[in-house]
């Protein structure tokens, strides 16, 4: 029977359930912050789930305060339900959609949950008044108004985070205030009298207890999150560029440049390869009338893979690198470096989507790129790990952040001459199709690309370095990085500098670093040792044609000031650089060729006519157009020495291992051709590098990859 007793049970009901479920919620929360310390993390679905229970218990919880004033002020009850219902709506859309890149769902939110909280407050106010006039009561609703529409009204700006004018500040504190301090009045009176209406039931005293105390919990862990350095995090990730002078970062950004174009050059051509060869194994299979690969075939696949993760190895330096653009003190170099670092990640993202898409849905192909390369270190499941690093939502979002910085900043960046104008172009362009490219693209049926705008970044005073360094820690992945000074110092340097001779070849190993990936056994880098321009002329080498022609550059100062003494080929090119640059590493040996001095001469004239070519990261030692570090090597001494090409999935190659192996087989015997000057053996729990015996240098060649890693 719908009688006046009937409704007050009905609505006292509909107020228990609703305090009921923000318990619930709550207890949701506080189990959902439990789960994440114990774990040490809050997980993407985590923190939607405890965004969402946080934001129900609120909504349940100002609900049943309208409830309790539905009977006898209804008009405010309904507008206050209106108001939270709107609220919670574009809350959840905004924790769980991809919305949250637009404005509009921002600023609908603001203005919703603006209301909600005016149409509350009002309730609770309406709650304390008196019979009559009641002046006090009038005051804290009259001048809540003016300052609830003055937040409101923030929601209308074009930008969202601009800062206000301290003038607009003072004026919208004044109604706040006088709100504030009535509201507490009308309280503190309505305690005195004890009066009926204003005393909260047990159950809501103990739901506003418990919010409260959630409230503290949850602000206490934020600010323990973001004042608490964790391992591993992305803030850990190292800032070189922090401990390089203005100089050094030109050099080192001009050189990062001409890689990049190299690598993105390199990575079209691949794609396109790659297309070819899966439409040719396709054709044969089906002539063939097979469902599996030939042996030929297995290997140019999984081959193709290992160029792959070079030129992504050689992307994520760059990434990594760049990801402490921050730390650079000119803003313009700053700015230089955030656009090259931003150029390498997507330049990262495209190429692994195109992958994933090239290979993702292909059950035979994807099987076979899994599978484990010992011989080349490479570990199983590494498609699946590049996979997973570009297909999740929240990679999705971070990436997007970046993005919407650099469309925010690229005009002023242009007008300001960041880069010469060709590069900037170049950059610019390439950074635009890729961005086009990426978005055409599904990685699967439920992650995609997000949309450029992000409001959020918008301010002049937002720097994406949260979000860079996030996605360098996803993407780099099973590669470690710490930040520590190497094992061998200059001061080591300069004590061993004496004891070189000019075609030395220096085998080299920095652990933690990203370019360890992908490369087989303990000794990634060799290089080789030509000396100063006073060992050239006394070798009678400063007048051969190749070398006069490179006389300039070599005599140049390496970017950190020291002599350029040795050649090597890295990810920029083969170059010239200093000893001091070189051997900055953790483990170091140097062999000397068992050669006279004129056959020295004739290897470092050879290795001089290499000098700036690009870094081979196919690893074709049947070409010398491009050259990987040992190739650079091998192809100096090619007659001179004897290199034993290991043949890995039906290639030629020489792993700078090989060479280990090489001195460790001939030690002894009448055909030895090289002898161990020295081995630096790094020693984590000295922090330094110690010279260890012939003995422990031919046992690193059995060394795991992941030693000391």
């Amino acid at each position: 029977m719908n009688t006046p007793a009937a409704r007050s049970d009905a609505l006292r009901a509909l107020r228990r359930a609703l305090v009921t479920a923000a318990f619930t919620l709550l207890t949701a929360v506080l189990g959902l912050v439990v789960t994440a310390a114990i774990v040490g993390s809050y997980g993407h679905l985590r923190s939607l789930l405890l965004l969402s229970a946080l934001g129900l218990a609120v909504g349940c919880l100002l609900g049943a305060l309208h409830v309790g004033c539905l009977e006898r002020w209804p008009r405010l009850a309904l507008g206050g339900f209106a108001a939270i219902v709107a609220s919670q709506l574009a809350f959840h859309l905004l924790v769980w959609s991809g919305w949250k890149t637009q404005t509009l769902p921002w600023r609908a939110w603001w203005i919703a949950m603006v209301a909600s909280l005016l149409l509350s407050h009002l309730a609770l106010l309406a709650l304390a008044r008196r019979r009559g006039r009641d002046p006090l009561v009038a005051t804290a609703a009259w001048t809540a108004l003016p300052a609830a529409v003055g937040w409101a009204l923030l929601a209308l700006r074009r930008d969202l985070l601009a800062e206000l004018h301290p003038a607009v500040l003072v004026l919208g504190a004044l109604p706040i205030v006088v709100t504030v301090v009535s509201s507490l009045a009308v309280a503190v009176r309505a305690a005195r009298l004890g009066q009926r209406q204003w005393s909260l039931p047990v159950a809501w005293r103990r739901g506003l207890l418990v919010l409260s105390h959630a409230a503290v919990l949850l602000v206490g862990l934020y600010l323990g999150r973001i004042a608490v350095v964790r391992s591993g995090a992305a803030g850990d990730l190292p800032s070189a560029l922090a401990h390089m002078s203005g100089p050094e970062i030109d050099a080192q950004l001009e050189a990062d440049l001409r890689q990049l174009r190299s690598v993105v050059a390199g990575l079209e051509e691949l794609e396109r390869d790659m297309a070819v060869a899966r439409e040719q194994v396709r054709v044969r299979q089906l002539a063939e009338g097979r469902d599996y690969f030939l042996p030929a075939e297995d290997d140019a696949l999984r081959w193709s893979f290992v160029t792959f993760l070079s030129y992504r190895t050689a992307l994520l330096r760059q990434v990594t690198t760049y990801s402490g653009f921050e730390a650079v003190a000119d803003e313009l170099r700053r700015a230089r470096c955030f656009l090259l670092g931003y150029a390498a990640a997507v330049t990262h993202y495209r190429s692994a989507v195109d992958l994933v898409e090239a290979y993702g849905t292909r059950p035979l192909e994807r099987r076979k790129l899994n599978e484990a390369e010992p011989s080349w270190g490479l570990p199983a499941g590494m498609f699946d790990q590049v996979s997973s690093s570009v297909s999740s939502e929240r990679q999705v979002e971070l990436a997007e952040e970046m993005a919407a910085h650099f469309e925010h900043r690229r005009a002023g960046w242009r007008a300001a001459g960041v880069w010469p104008e060709a590069d900037f172009k170049w950059l610019e362009g390439h950074i635009l199709s890729s961005l086009e490219a990426v978005r055409r693209r599904r990685v699967d049926s439920h992650r995609r690309w997000l949309g450029l705008v992000l409001d959020k970044v918008r301010s002049d005073a937002y720097t994406p370095v949260y979000a860079v360094q996030s996605l360098v820690a996803e993407w780099i992945g099973d590669v470690r990085i710490v930040e520590r000074p190497p094992f061998i110092g200059e001061a080591e340097i300069a004590r061993i500098r004496p004891r070189l001779k000019p075609g030395d070849i220096l085998l080299e190993r920095r652990s933690w670093y990203a370019s360890n990936a992908f490369l087989p056994g303990f000794w990634p880098h060799a290089a080789l040792y030509v000396g100063t321009l006073e060992d050239l002329e006394r070798l009678g080498v400063s007048g051969e044609p190749e070398v006069v022609r490179r006389l300039e550059d070599y005599r140049r100062p390496a970017a950190d000031g020291h002599s350029q003494t040795v050649i090597e080929a890295v990810g920029e090119g083969v170059i010239f650089s200093s000893l001091e640059h070189s051997l900055s590493a953790d483990y170091a040996a140097v062999l000397r060729p068992r050669l006279s001095e004129a056959e020295i001469a004739r290897a470092i004239a050879t290795a001089f006519r290499h000098q700036g070519k690009p870094y081979d990261f196919e690893f074709d030692f049947f070409t010398a157009d491009r050259l990987v570090c040992t190739e650079l090597v091998y192809r100096s001494y090619l007659d001179l020495l004897h290199f034993k090409l290991v043949n890995v999935m039906r290639r030629d190659t020489l792993p700078a291992i090989e060479i280990v192996r090489k001195y460790a087989r001939e030690r002894g015997t009448p055909g030895q051709e090289l002898d161990l000057v020295l081995f630096l053996d790094g020693d984590p729990a000295l922090g330094r590098a110690v010279e260890a015996d012939e003995q422990a240098f031919i046992a690193s060649a059995e060394r795991p990859r992941e030693f000391n890693e």
